[in-house]
């Protein structure tokens, strides 16, 4: 039997599994595969971009599998054991398989694959920039159909804390108050064992720790301080991820302040709305604002 053909879609901006991901993709087997990548665009043009590639050339792959530039293929047999569920049967036009994810250190759905049926229209929202129709399904197959396959890829292995920071303020701007709070959990119980006052401290930015700490922060931040427009080189994210990097640089970030704020905010305290409030006030007031960490 001949391999398939995969196109494999990718959106980078720096991430720190990005070359590892790269590899395993190039070092795939039963498959022949082409790897697109745009790096260092806006999250919606980006996401434009790729989709705009599939839907002019699907008939030239069998298979379309979206892999983000923070994820890593679980082995060099992954793409050919996703395959395997489309050959397996000609209505299954799509495949969601579970991703290990480090911030909550369990199952997400994340790793999407489409059979050449599938297009797509275009992504218009700035948030939401991954959602859109998808056009020509029959038959979808979701995580709990694919538990065999877990997991298929690990997601997020050694964030830098830029980009650990951009994950969770992403997550907050999507009302994915779920995965913070399982980010939380797993930040204290995981990466607080040693008693330490900060769990971001004196660790190499791959270790376990730091990547769930700036998260936090970055939910945080986006809770006080909104942005439409939070690609990663955007001025605003820029200057306000800059302004929280220097307060942890300077010791004004301790794990206990990000985690009361955390909890204070999913619990919706009255008294972090309230701080809210006045932050926005004197934010518009101040030439030079502050973190509002």
């Amino acid at each position: 039997m001949s391999h398939p053909k995969i196109l494999i879609g990718t959106l980078e901006c720096g991430e720190a599994e990005f070359e590892l991901c790269r590899q395993r993709v190039a070092a795939q087997e039963g498959a022949v595969v082409e790897h697109l990548v745009f790096s260092n665009l806006p999250e919606l043009e980006a996401h434009q971009r790729l989709f705009e590639v599939w839907n002019l050339r699907r008939q030239e792959f069998d298979l379309f599998v979206k892999v983000d530039a923070d994820t890593v293929l679980a082995d060099e047999g992954a793409l050919s054991r996703l395959w395997a569920l489309f050959a397996a049967d000609p209505d299954v036009t799509a495949v969601q398989a579970g991703l290990h994810d480090y911030f909550t250190d369990e199952m997400i759905a994340g790793l999407n694959c489409f059979s050449r049926e599938v297009s797509f229209s275009r992504p218009t929202h700035q948030v939401y920039c991954d959602r859109m129709e998808e056009i020509g399904h029959r038959r979808v197959l979701k995580p709990d159909d694919t538990r065999a396959l877990y997991p298929i890829a690990h997601h997020c292995l050694f964030p830098h804390p830029r980009q650990a920071f951009h994950y969770g303020y992403r997550r907050w701007l999507k009302g994915q108050t779920d995965v913070i709070a399982k980010t939380t959990d797993a930040f204290e119980r995981l990466d607080l064992q040693d008693g330490s006052e900060d769990g971001a401290t004196g660790r190499d930015a791959r270790q376990e720790g730091r990547g769930r700490f700036w998260a936090l922060a970055g939910a945080c931040a986006a809770f006080w301080e909104p942005l439409e427009e939070a690609s990663y080189e955007a001025p605003a994210f820029s200057a306000l991820w800059h302004r929280v990097e220097r307060d942890q640089a300077e010791g004004r970030l301790p794990a206990k302040i990000v985690l009361e704020q955390v909890r204070g905010i999913l619990a919706g305290s009255l008294g972090v709305r309230a701080r809210r409030f006045l932050y926005r006030t004197r934010r518009r007031l101040s030439p030079r604002p502050q973190s509002p960490l």
